[in-house]
This record gives C-alpha cells, structure tokens and sequence, in this order.
C-alpha cells in the first residue's frame, strides 16, 4: 500500500484513522471501525507473515489450493482485507493475501468448485461466504470498473452467490456469526429478480420478519440500516419502524427511515426539519459512543450528497463545544473534526476552543487543531498556535500542521520529517516536498510564458496548459481577438516546456520528443545548445533540466520561431548550462 496524501485525508474524515469508529451505540460484528486490539487481524491459520506465505505456497499445489484459498478468504476476503488499518504490516499482509488470490493458478476452477458447492445443503451456506468474500458482491477485490476477465469471474461468482440465498438459506444466514452473510441476507430479504418480480412470496418472508426487526434494532450500523430498508413496505412492520426513528442512535440509520418519508415541493426542508430532531439529542446522549457517532456525522455531512446536507445550527454548535473538552479522548478527538465543519456559526467561539486544544494530552485531537484555523491564520494567537504545534513532540501533529498552515512556509520542517523515524509520516514528508517543488517550478514555467508575451509584442499569450512535468502555452497575433473555440488547434504558436529530474531523464525526453516525426531537416547551435529544425518550422532542443518544443502553425508566427527560443533560453537562465 502506498497511501496518498489526498487519501490519508480522506480516510481520517472517513474515520479510518486512530480513534474513529462509524458504528454509534451499538457495537456489532460489522466493520464501522478500523480501531483495533494489536492481534484482531490474525486467524487461526494465519497468526504472522511466516503462516501466510506457507499458505500462498499451498494456493500453488492443486491438491491443497481450494483450503488455501478458503484460509486466505478467512485472512483477507471481503471486507476485512479491504478496511486501511493504521498498521501498515497488517494492510502490507492483506495486499500480499489479496494480490496471492487474484493470482492464483486455476483461479476459475477454485470458483467452479465453489459453485457446485452450493448444490450440497451442508456446504451451501459456507460456499455463499466464500463467494462473497471473493468478490465482495461484485466490487469486493476489484481494481476498477472495467471489464476484464477477473472482474466477469467475480460477477459469477458473485451472482452465484447471491442465486443461491432462497428463503430458507436467508433464514439460516440472518442468525449467521458471519457478518458480511448476515448483511447480504438482510438485504436479499424480500428480493426481486432482475424483471421486478418477487422471488418468493410475501408469506414465505413472514417467518423471517422476527429475527429481521431483531437485527434492525440490535445489530450494528451497516445492518440496522439495510434492515430497516428491507423491513420498509413489509405489511405489519409499520409500527415497529415508527418507533425505530425515535430509538435510534445512529444519524446515517436516521437517514435510511426517514428516507422517502416527505414528498412535495418543500419535501427536503421538512425531512431535514425532522432529521433534526432527532439527531441533536444525541450529541448530549449519555452514551459516549452515540455522542462520538453523531459528532462524527457532522464532521463528514458535508461528504454526502446535497440532498443530505443538513444545515447545523447553534445547538449542533453548542453540543460540539462542549465535547472538546469531554474527558474521553476519542470523543474530544470526533469534536475537533465536528468543530472544523460548524466553525463559522461562531469563529471566535470555535477559534479560543481551537486555541485551548493546542496543548490537548492526545495527539490525535492536536493533529487536527490546525485544519481548525486555518482560515484564521493571519491572527497573532493563531501564529503562535500554529509555532507551538509545528515543534509538537508527535511527527502525525507536525505534519499536519504543516499541511494546513501551508507546506511552502516550512520546507526545513517538512524535511526534518522526511528524514524522520516516523515511516508513514517520512514518506508523507517526502511525497510533500515534491509537490512543493513541483507547483514552484510549474509557477516559474507558467511565468516564462507570461513573460515571452511580454518580450514579443507581436504575439499575446491566450491560454496555457499544465501537468506533473510540463506547460504549454498558446499564442496569437497581438492584434487579433481572443479564441473561442479550442486554442491548441487555431493558435499561431504553440510553446511546451517539459523538466526532468536529471540531465539523463531530459536526454530520454529529448529523444521521445524527436521520434514523435520524422526528422529533423536540419541540426545547429544556438547559444551554446543543438537545436533541432523541421521544415513543419517546428523547434526542439534541450536546455538543461527542460526540453522545449516550439511549433509554429501559421505562416505568421515563423520569423517568431527563433526570437521565442531565445527569450526561453533568457528566462529558463541558468537551468539551460549543459
């Protein structure tokens, strides 16, 4: 696993980082939370990497692959080995059991044997588990959408699977230890085949109405939720699911009953109202895991889709500041998130409960402190803030520090950190530097066209264009009308400038830029480097670090072609020394 900076953003908000749980008040068998006891990722079989690879080795020999293949999917099968865990070993071990099994030798007969499985009534239930945890439904294990010959295996499988789950093997599967077949089952309940038809009658679901509304009240969030779902339009469960709305303690499940509640044109602001209702409440729950499940709605609302934006208001605030300084460092932790998304109801309120959170015992909850003030940076008691959290004793709060107080400022630190012990935060660091880097000499490129405008009054520069390694721009007659239509087919002049990491890298591009046609007419110096010239009056040469490329389209634009090289060799300056 090589996890992006985006990415570790994105799964702290999600909450898969340390002390974050999306399950609220009840705690399941379900996967809500990636925190974890330091040995929970290990099996019976598979206690450390020496018992996998003794594994992986048996997924190679035809006599014992099927139970090597049953004992990873145990390991690693969906959605266990698909949760980011904050021990990077653990997720390092899943990928190696994941990448093993979508390799295996005889994948397709390994799922062949599954199918037939299902035929023998004491294999079925076990075989649904095992289809499922391969293909996660279809999507558990796969890489992307496209259709491939592993992802059509998987919508076998998965369709296998999920063909097989009539009546009574639901009934056998919803009081099942397993949780992903007690998910699939709650939602299979009452299922209709790909025509909309019933696949079974309504009163052969009637005996299985009981243990589905023990579920949607006792189960964790992931089930409640496709319970209550599933229960919705079951004659007799009306009742029950009226007052589910008023028991729950879950917002997203709050979400699911109260969804296609309100018709008419002011349907969203009477759902919202009534969400409302029921959700403030449970950030002064007694329980301290229903209050963390409801600040942690509202740190990751604005995620959802737009219909489900909740507007929050003083009260949610209010509630919010009193949980960051709860005596549970989870919850303060969930509040400070919370706080950064309700923040502008009061920002002088939010920034002194901000301020006071700079020296919280828990690093986790300083980690975020600055995201908190960002907006306020240009504030005296926020600079020192911000001072005071980039020496933090913890690398996790310095480097997030950094990445909300802006990386440019602190390109020693981020260096300190890169080099430090801390692997994930180094490589972080690391990965950071680069794209600092990156946005200052793509700046510096974006200003050399700028400024070749500025030395060719001829020419005026109309639209430029940018990626990882290169810019381009587009140019017209000074005198003639902007473009309208697409500019690097109806410019005059086309200018790109690609960097490389080193003289070699820059040699490969030189010669990938020359293959691209035929050529060149002609070879000469200018200015101590080789251009290269075709009679399509286009210009290549490499300066440096860059490889430039100037193409003149019309006739007009060629008595420009070598005053536009030599403004580019003024401005890349010392770059271009060989």
């Amino acid at each position: 696993m090589k996890p992006k900076i985006i990415l570790c953003l994105v799964l702290i908000l999600s909450g898969l980082l340390p002390g974050c749980s999306t399950t609220s008040g009840h705690a399941g068998n379900g996967t809500g939370s990636s925190t974890s006891s330091t040995n929970d990722w290990q099996t019976k079989a598979i206690a450390s990497e020496a018992d996998l690879d003794r594994v992986i080795a048996q997924l190679q020999i035809p006599a014992t692959r099927f139970d090597a293949m049953l004992t990873l999917l145990d390991f690693a099968g969906y959605p266990k080995g698909n949760i980011y865990s904050t021990d990077m070993k653990v997720n390092a071990l899943h990928d190696k059991a994941i990448q093993a099994m979508r390799t295996c030798p005889g994948l397709d007969a390994v799922v062949a044997t599954m199918i037939a499985g299902l035929k023998e009534p004491n294999k079925r239930l076990p075989m649904i588990e095992a289809l499922l945890k391969l293909s996660g439904g279809g999507r558990g294990m796969q890489l992307s959408s496209e259709s491939t010959p592993w992802s059509e295996l998987m919508d076998k499988a998965s369709q296998a699977a999920l063909e097989a789950l009539d009546v009574p093997t639901i009934q056998k599967a919803l009081v099942s230890p397993d949780w992903l077949l007690r998910l699939t089952a709650v939602k299979q309940f009452g299922a209709v085949d790909e025509m909309g038809h019933p696949t079974a009658a309504i009163s052969a679901w009637e005996p299985l109405v009981p243990q589905m509304e023990k579920l949607a009240a006792d189960d964790d969030e992931s089930i409640r939720s496709a319970a209550d779902e599933s229960l919705r339009g079951v004659p007799g469960t009306e009742k029950f699911l009226a007052e589910r709305e008023t028991n729950e303690t879950s917002p997203n499940v709050i979400m699911t009953l109260l969804n296609g509640r309100f018709v008419g044109q002011d349907y969203q602001t009477r759902f919202q109202n009534r969400f409302l209702t029921l959700f403030v409440p449970l950030l002064s729950n007694r329980d301290e895991m229903v209050r963390e499940g409801a600040l942690h709605f509202v740190a990751n609302n604005h995620m959802s889709a737009p219909m489900y934006h909740i507007p929050f208001g003083m009260d949610v605030l209010d509630r919010v500041l009193a949980s960051t300084k709860a005596k549970s460092a989870k919850e303060r932790w969930e509040a400070t998130l919370a706080l950064k998304e309700v923040r502008e109801l009061d920002p002088d309120r939010s920034r002194d409960a901000f301020l006071d959170l700079v020296n919280d015992p828990d690093k986790d909850v300083r980690t975020w402190v600055a995201a908190g003030l960002a907006n306020q940076l240009e504030r005296e008691d926020v600079k020192q803030a911000i001072a005071t959290l980039v020496k933090d004793k913890s690398p996790t709060v310095r480097y997030f520090t950094i990445l909300a107080a802006g990386p440019p400022k602190f390109i020693p630190e981020l260096e300190e950190l890169s080099k430090g012990p801390n692997a994930q935060i180094a490589e972080w660091a690391a990965q950071m530097l680069k794209q600092v880097a990156f946005e200052k000499r793509n700046l510096t490129l974006q200003t050399i066209l700028t400024n070749i405008e500025s030395s060719i009054p001829e020419l005026a520069l109309v639209k430029t264009f940018g990626g990882s390694d290169y810019v381009e721009g587009v140019y017209i007659p000074a005198n003639q009308r902007p473009l309208a239509l697409d500019p690097r087919k109806q410019g005059d002049l086309l200018i790109t400038i690609r960097c490389y990491d080193s003289k070699e890298a820059a040699e490969r591009g030189l010669s990938a830029s020359l293959s691209r046609q035929a050529g060149p007419d002609q070879t000469e110096t200018f200015q101590g480097l080789t251009v290269y010239r075709w009679s399509s009056e286009t210009v290549t040469c490499r300066a440096g670090l860059y490889v430039v490329d100037i193409c003149a389209y019309k006739p007009s634009a060629k008595p420009l072609l070598l005053r536009a090289m030599e403004g580019l060799v003024r401005e890349l300056g010392a770059s271009v020394k060989n």
